[in-house]
């Protein structure tokens, strides 16, 4: 094992347990020490402040006066300072070199350790205690004797509340700010690469078999690399086996066709030599192989559009056009057996798309409506216009009067080779409305199944709109669809 490989392994920022621990720890360690500080800020008995010029004018204006009066008046003007305490709002106070105070009335004891601190200092300072402002000391000679003189003040009480309540508040708000962002980074560590494995599950669920998390994903080192490189190597497994699947589906379907020709020759033969009797079996083997073919060609559309094999050619369609030739075909095709189907679009719609897969697709939607529908009843197939978000679509509902659909049904509807238990007899392959949804998806539009409040069962396609120009609108004349064997389908499996 490599060196750099080996650190990458023991380095704590590789995996999840790591980032939890230090970036938790990193966190605790912040709180711990922004805590620390406020309690110290607020726990403290006095705070200590340079003085503003303002306020040492003050101070030095005071000490000139002090020591005029003491001048004029000698030793008896230490004991005028009770008076002028008592007048003015600052106070003056002398200490004298045995640190004893000059001046009534006396300060609270709390307020020594601040007095003490402001002795201590070179220059005058601004001394802060409780409710109380400090000013001093500055040094006066009066007669042979030095002094310190003090001022003390008595600011209003409001201001010093809003002082200290804007303090705390700036730092509380450090103080969630930095959780605050450390947090955040932690959360987008972990949400960042799931919503990525989000991203490519979706993408995969909705049949890009291609979608992968990212190399940016699979090289990381933590248990999320060791995650995408998993879903990275099951989503190459699915993808082979369901390429192989359907190629195999498809290779099936053409090596069919041979044998359903060489049938449908022998009972040409076989009608001609036989009698009679045999008609009606042959009849049967006759019907069984064309609904056998059928399905053939069915699995091979089917087989084409999930490999994408089939290229869209897209036009402008007269989707009003297209669905008056489709129902009136398949309302001959209902009458047979007491059945309808009616048309209600009321708009001109144009849709761009390729007419034949369209057709194909709408029809076998249709032709399912007609097989459940009671007798007597018409499949309704109506259109209208609509907004969804920003977009223009069509809305195109096929509704019959059947039996409806449970939801255990609903949910399967649109898989290939699903059929509702209780419809088994009919015939079907079960591949119709899974060539229907293929073709939808293909023009980037959405079918779903849904049962009707009056009963029935209603199959609603959304496709994008265009602007309608006469000019643009292809024939509203189909093209017959060949689903016989080609050069191409074999050489496209």
């Amino acid at each position: 094992m490599s060196l750099s490989l080996f650190l990458s392994r023991i380095n704590p920022w590789h995996s999840l347990f790591g980032k939890i621990f230090l970036w938790f720890w990193l966190t605790s360690i912040i709180i711990i020490g922004i805590t620390t500080v406020v309690v110290k800020t607020i726990n403290q008995p006095y705070q200590l402040n340079q003085p503003t010029d303002g306020q040492m004018v003050v101070l030095v204006n005071q000490a000139r006066r002090i020591t005029k009066l003491y001048d004029v008046m000698g030793e008896e003007a230490l004991s005028q300072l009770h008076f002028i305490n008592e007048r003015e709002r600052t106070q003056l106070y002398l200490v004298d070199e045995d640190l004893r105070i000059i001046g009534t009335p006396r300060p609270p004891r709390g307020v020594f350790p601040l007095l003490s601190a402001m002795l201590d200092q070179t220059q005058p300072t601004l001394g802060f205690w409780r409710r109380e402002v400090w000013l001093g000391p500055i040094k006066l000679l009066l007669g042979d004797q030095y002094y310190y003189l003090l001022l003390r003040g008595i600011p209003d009480s409001s201001q010093v509340q809003l002082d200290r309540f804007y303090n705390e508040s700036l730092i509380l708000a450090v103080a969630l700010l930095m959780s605050g962002l450390f947090s955040a980074f932690l959360a987008w560590s972990f949400s960042s690469p799931l919503k990525q494995f989000r991203r490519a599950a979706q993408q995969f669920a909705k049949g890009n078999l291609s979608s992968r998390v990212g190399i940016k994903m699979s090289r990381r080192f933590d248990e999320f690399g060791t995650l995408g490189r998993d879903f990275d190597y099951m989503a190459d497994r699915l993808e082979k086996l369901v390429n192989a699947q359907q190629r195999l589906l498809g290779n099936v379907s053409h090596e069919l066709r041979s044998p359903i020709t060489r049938i449908q020759v022998a009972l040409g033969i076989a009608y001609q030599k036989s009698g009679p009797e045999a008609e009606s079996i042959l009849t049967r083997i006759e019907r069984e192989s064309e609904k056998l073919e059928q399905m053939i060609a069915q699995v091979l559309r089917l087989s084409r559009l999930e490999n994408q094999l089939q290229d869209l050619q897209k036009t402008n369609i007269n989707l009003n056009s297209l669905l008056e030739q489709l129902v009136d075909d398949a309302n001959f095709e209902a009458s047979a057996s007491n059945k309808g189907v009616i048309l209600n679009a009321p708009n001109q719609n144009l849709v761009c798309g390729e007419a034949n897969l369209l057709h194909s697709a709408i029809e076998n939607v249709v032709r399912n409506g007609i097989r459940y529908t009671k007798e007597s009843t018409q499949v309704e197939v109506s259109t209208r216009s609509l907004t969804i978000g920003s977009c223009d679509k069509l809305e195109i509902v096929v509704r019959d009067y059947g039996p409806g659909a449970t939801e255990e049904t609903l949910e399967h509807l649109f898989e290939p080779f699903y059929r509702a238990v209780e419809n088994t007899s009919d015939g079907g392959a079960g591949l119709g409305l899974s060539i229907a949804k293929q073709v939808i998806t293909r023009h980037g539009g959405t079918i779903n199944a849904r049962n009707h409040i009056g009963g029935g069962l209603e199959v609603v396609i959304h496709l994008d709109a265009c602007h309608f120009d006469p000019k643009s609108v292809i024939s509203d004349k189909r093209e017959p669809e060949n689903d016989q064997p080609t050069k191409d389908d074999h050489d496209e499996t």
